[in-house]
């Protein structure tokens, strides 16, 4: 199934917020391997971005019709209302960012189901320790995602005053 692209007049049926060539504009100069398939990356970041969906400023502005968290409506980026019929740019960077990850090999949803991982290994007479679970973790690799997430969140934004 090919990509179907949201471009905030709510496309029925919309998969990704971004295009393949699009994909590879922003991963130029990246190593990214021959057999990579931008279309599987594609989902499994939107896939993430519909994972923190109740993280996101606002609504949806057709939530009955619409298959993707965007368009969205009462959203506030930089200080200004933001159009219920347009895709911010920094969601598709988000999208573009993690699909580089997955690129990458860098897992977008950590693994709880992975076994322990060995620590200390003696051979004679054998003797294995083991510590804590082997679990792919996610957040300090996610970093320039979640950058360009941040500004649609609601989330703990501290602002200081000098007095």
């Amino acid at each position: 199934m090919a990509l179907v692209i949201e471009d905030g007049s709510i496309v029925e049926g919309a998969n990704s917020f971004v295009t393949e060539n699009e994909f590879e504009a922003f991963a130029e100069g990246y190593a990214v391997p021959s057999s990579f398939d931008a279309e599987f990356a594609a989902k499994e970041a939107i896939r993430f971005i519909m994972s923190i969906e109740g993280q996101m400023m606002g609504q949806r502005a057709a939530p009955l019709l619409q298959d993707l968290p965007y368009p969205r409506k009462n959203v506030t980026l930089y200080g200004e209302a933001f159009p219920e019929d347009a895709i911010p740019k920094t969601l598709k960077l988000a999208q573009l960012q993690l699909m580089l990850d997955v690129a990458r090999g860098v897992p977008l949803f950590p693994d709880d189901t992975a076994e322990q991982a060995i620590k200390r290994d003696k051979v004679g007479p054998i003797e294995t320790e083991y510590f804590g679970a082997d679990v792919a973790t996610t957040g300090g690799q996610l970093v320039a995602a979640w950058g360009y997430l941040s500004p649609l969140t609601v989330g703990f934004k501290l602002r200081t005053v000098r007095v």
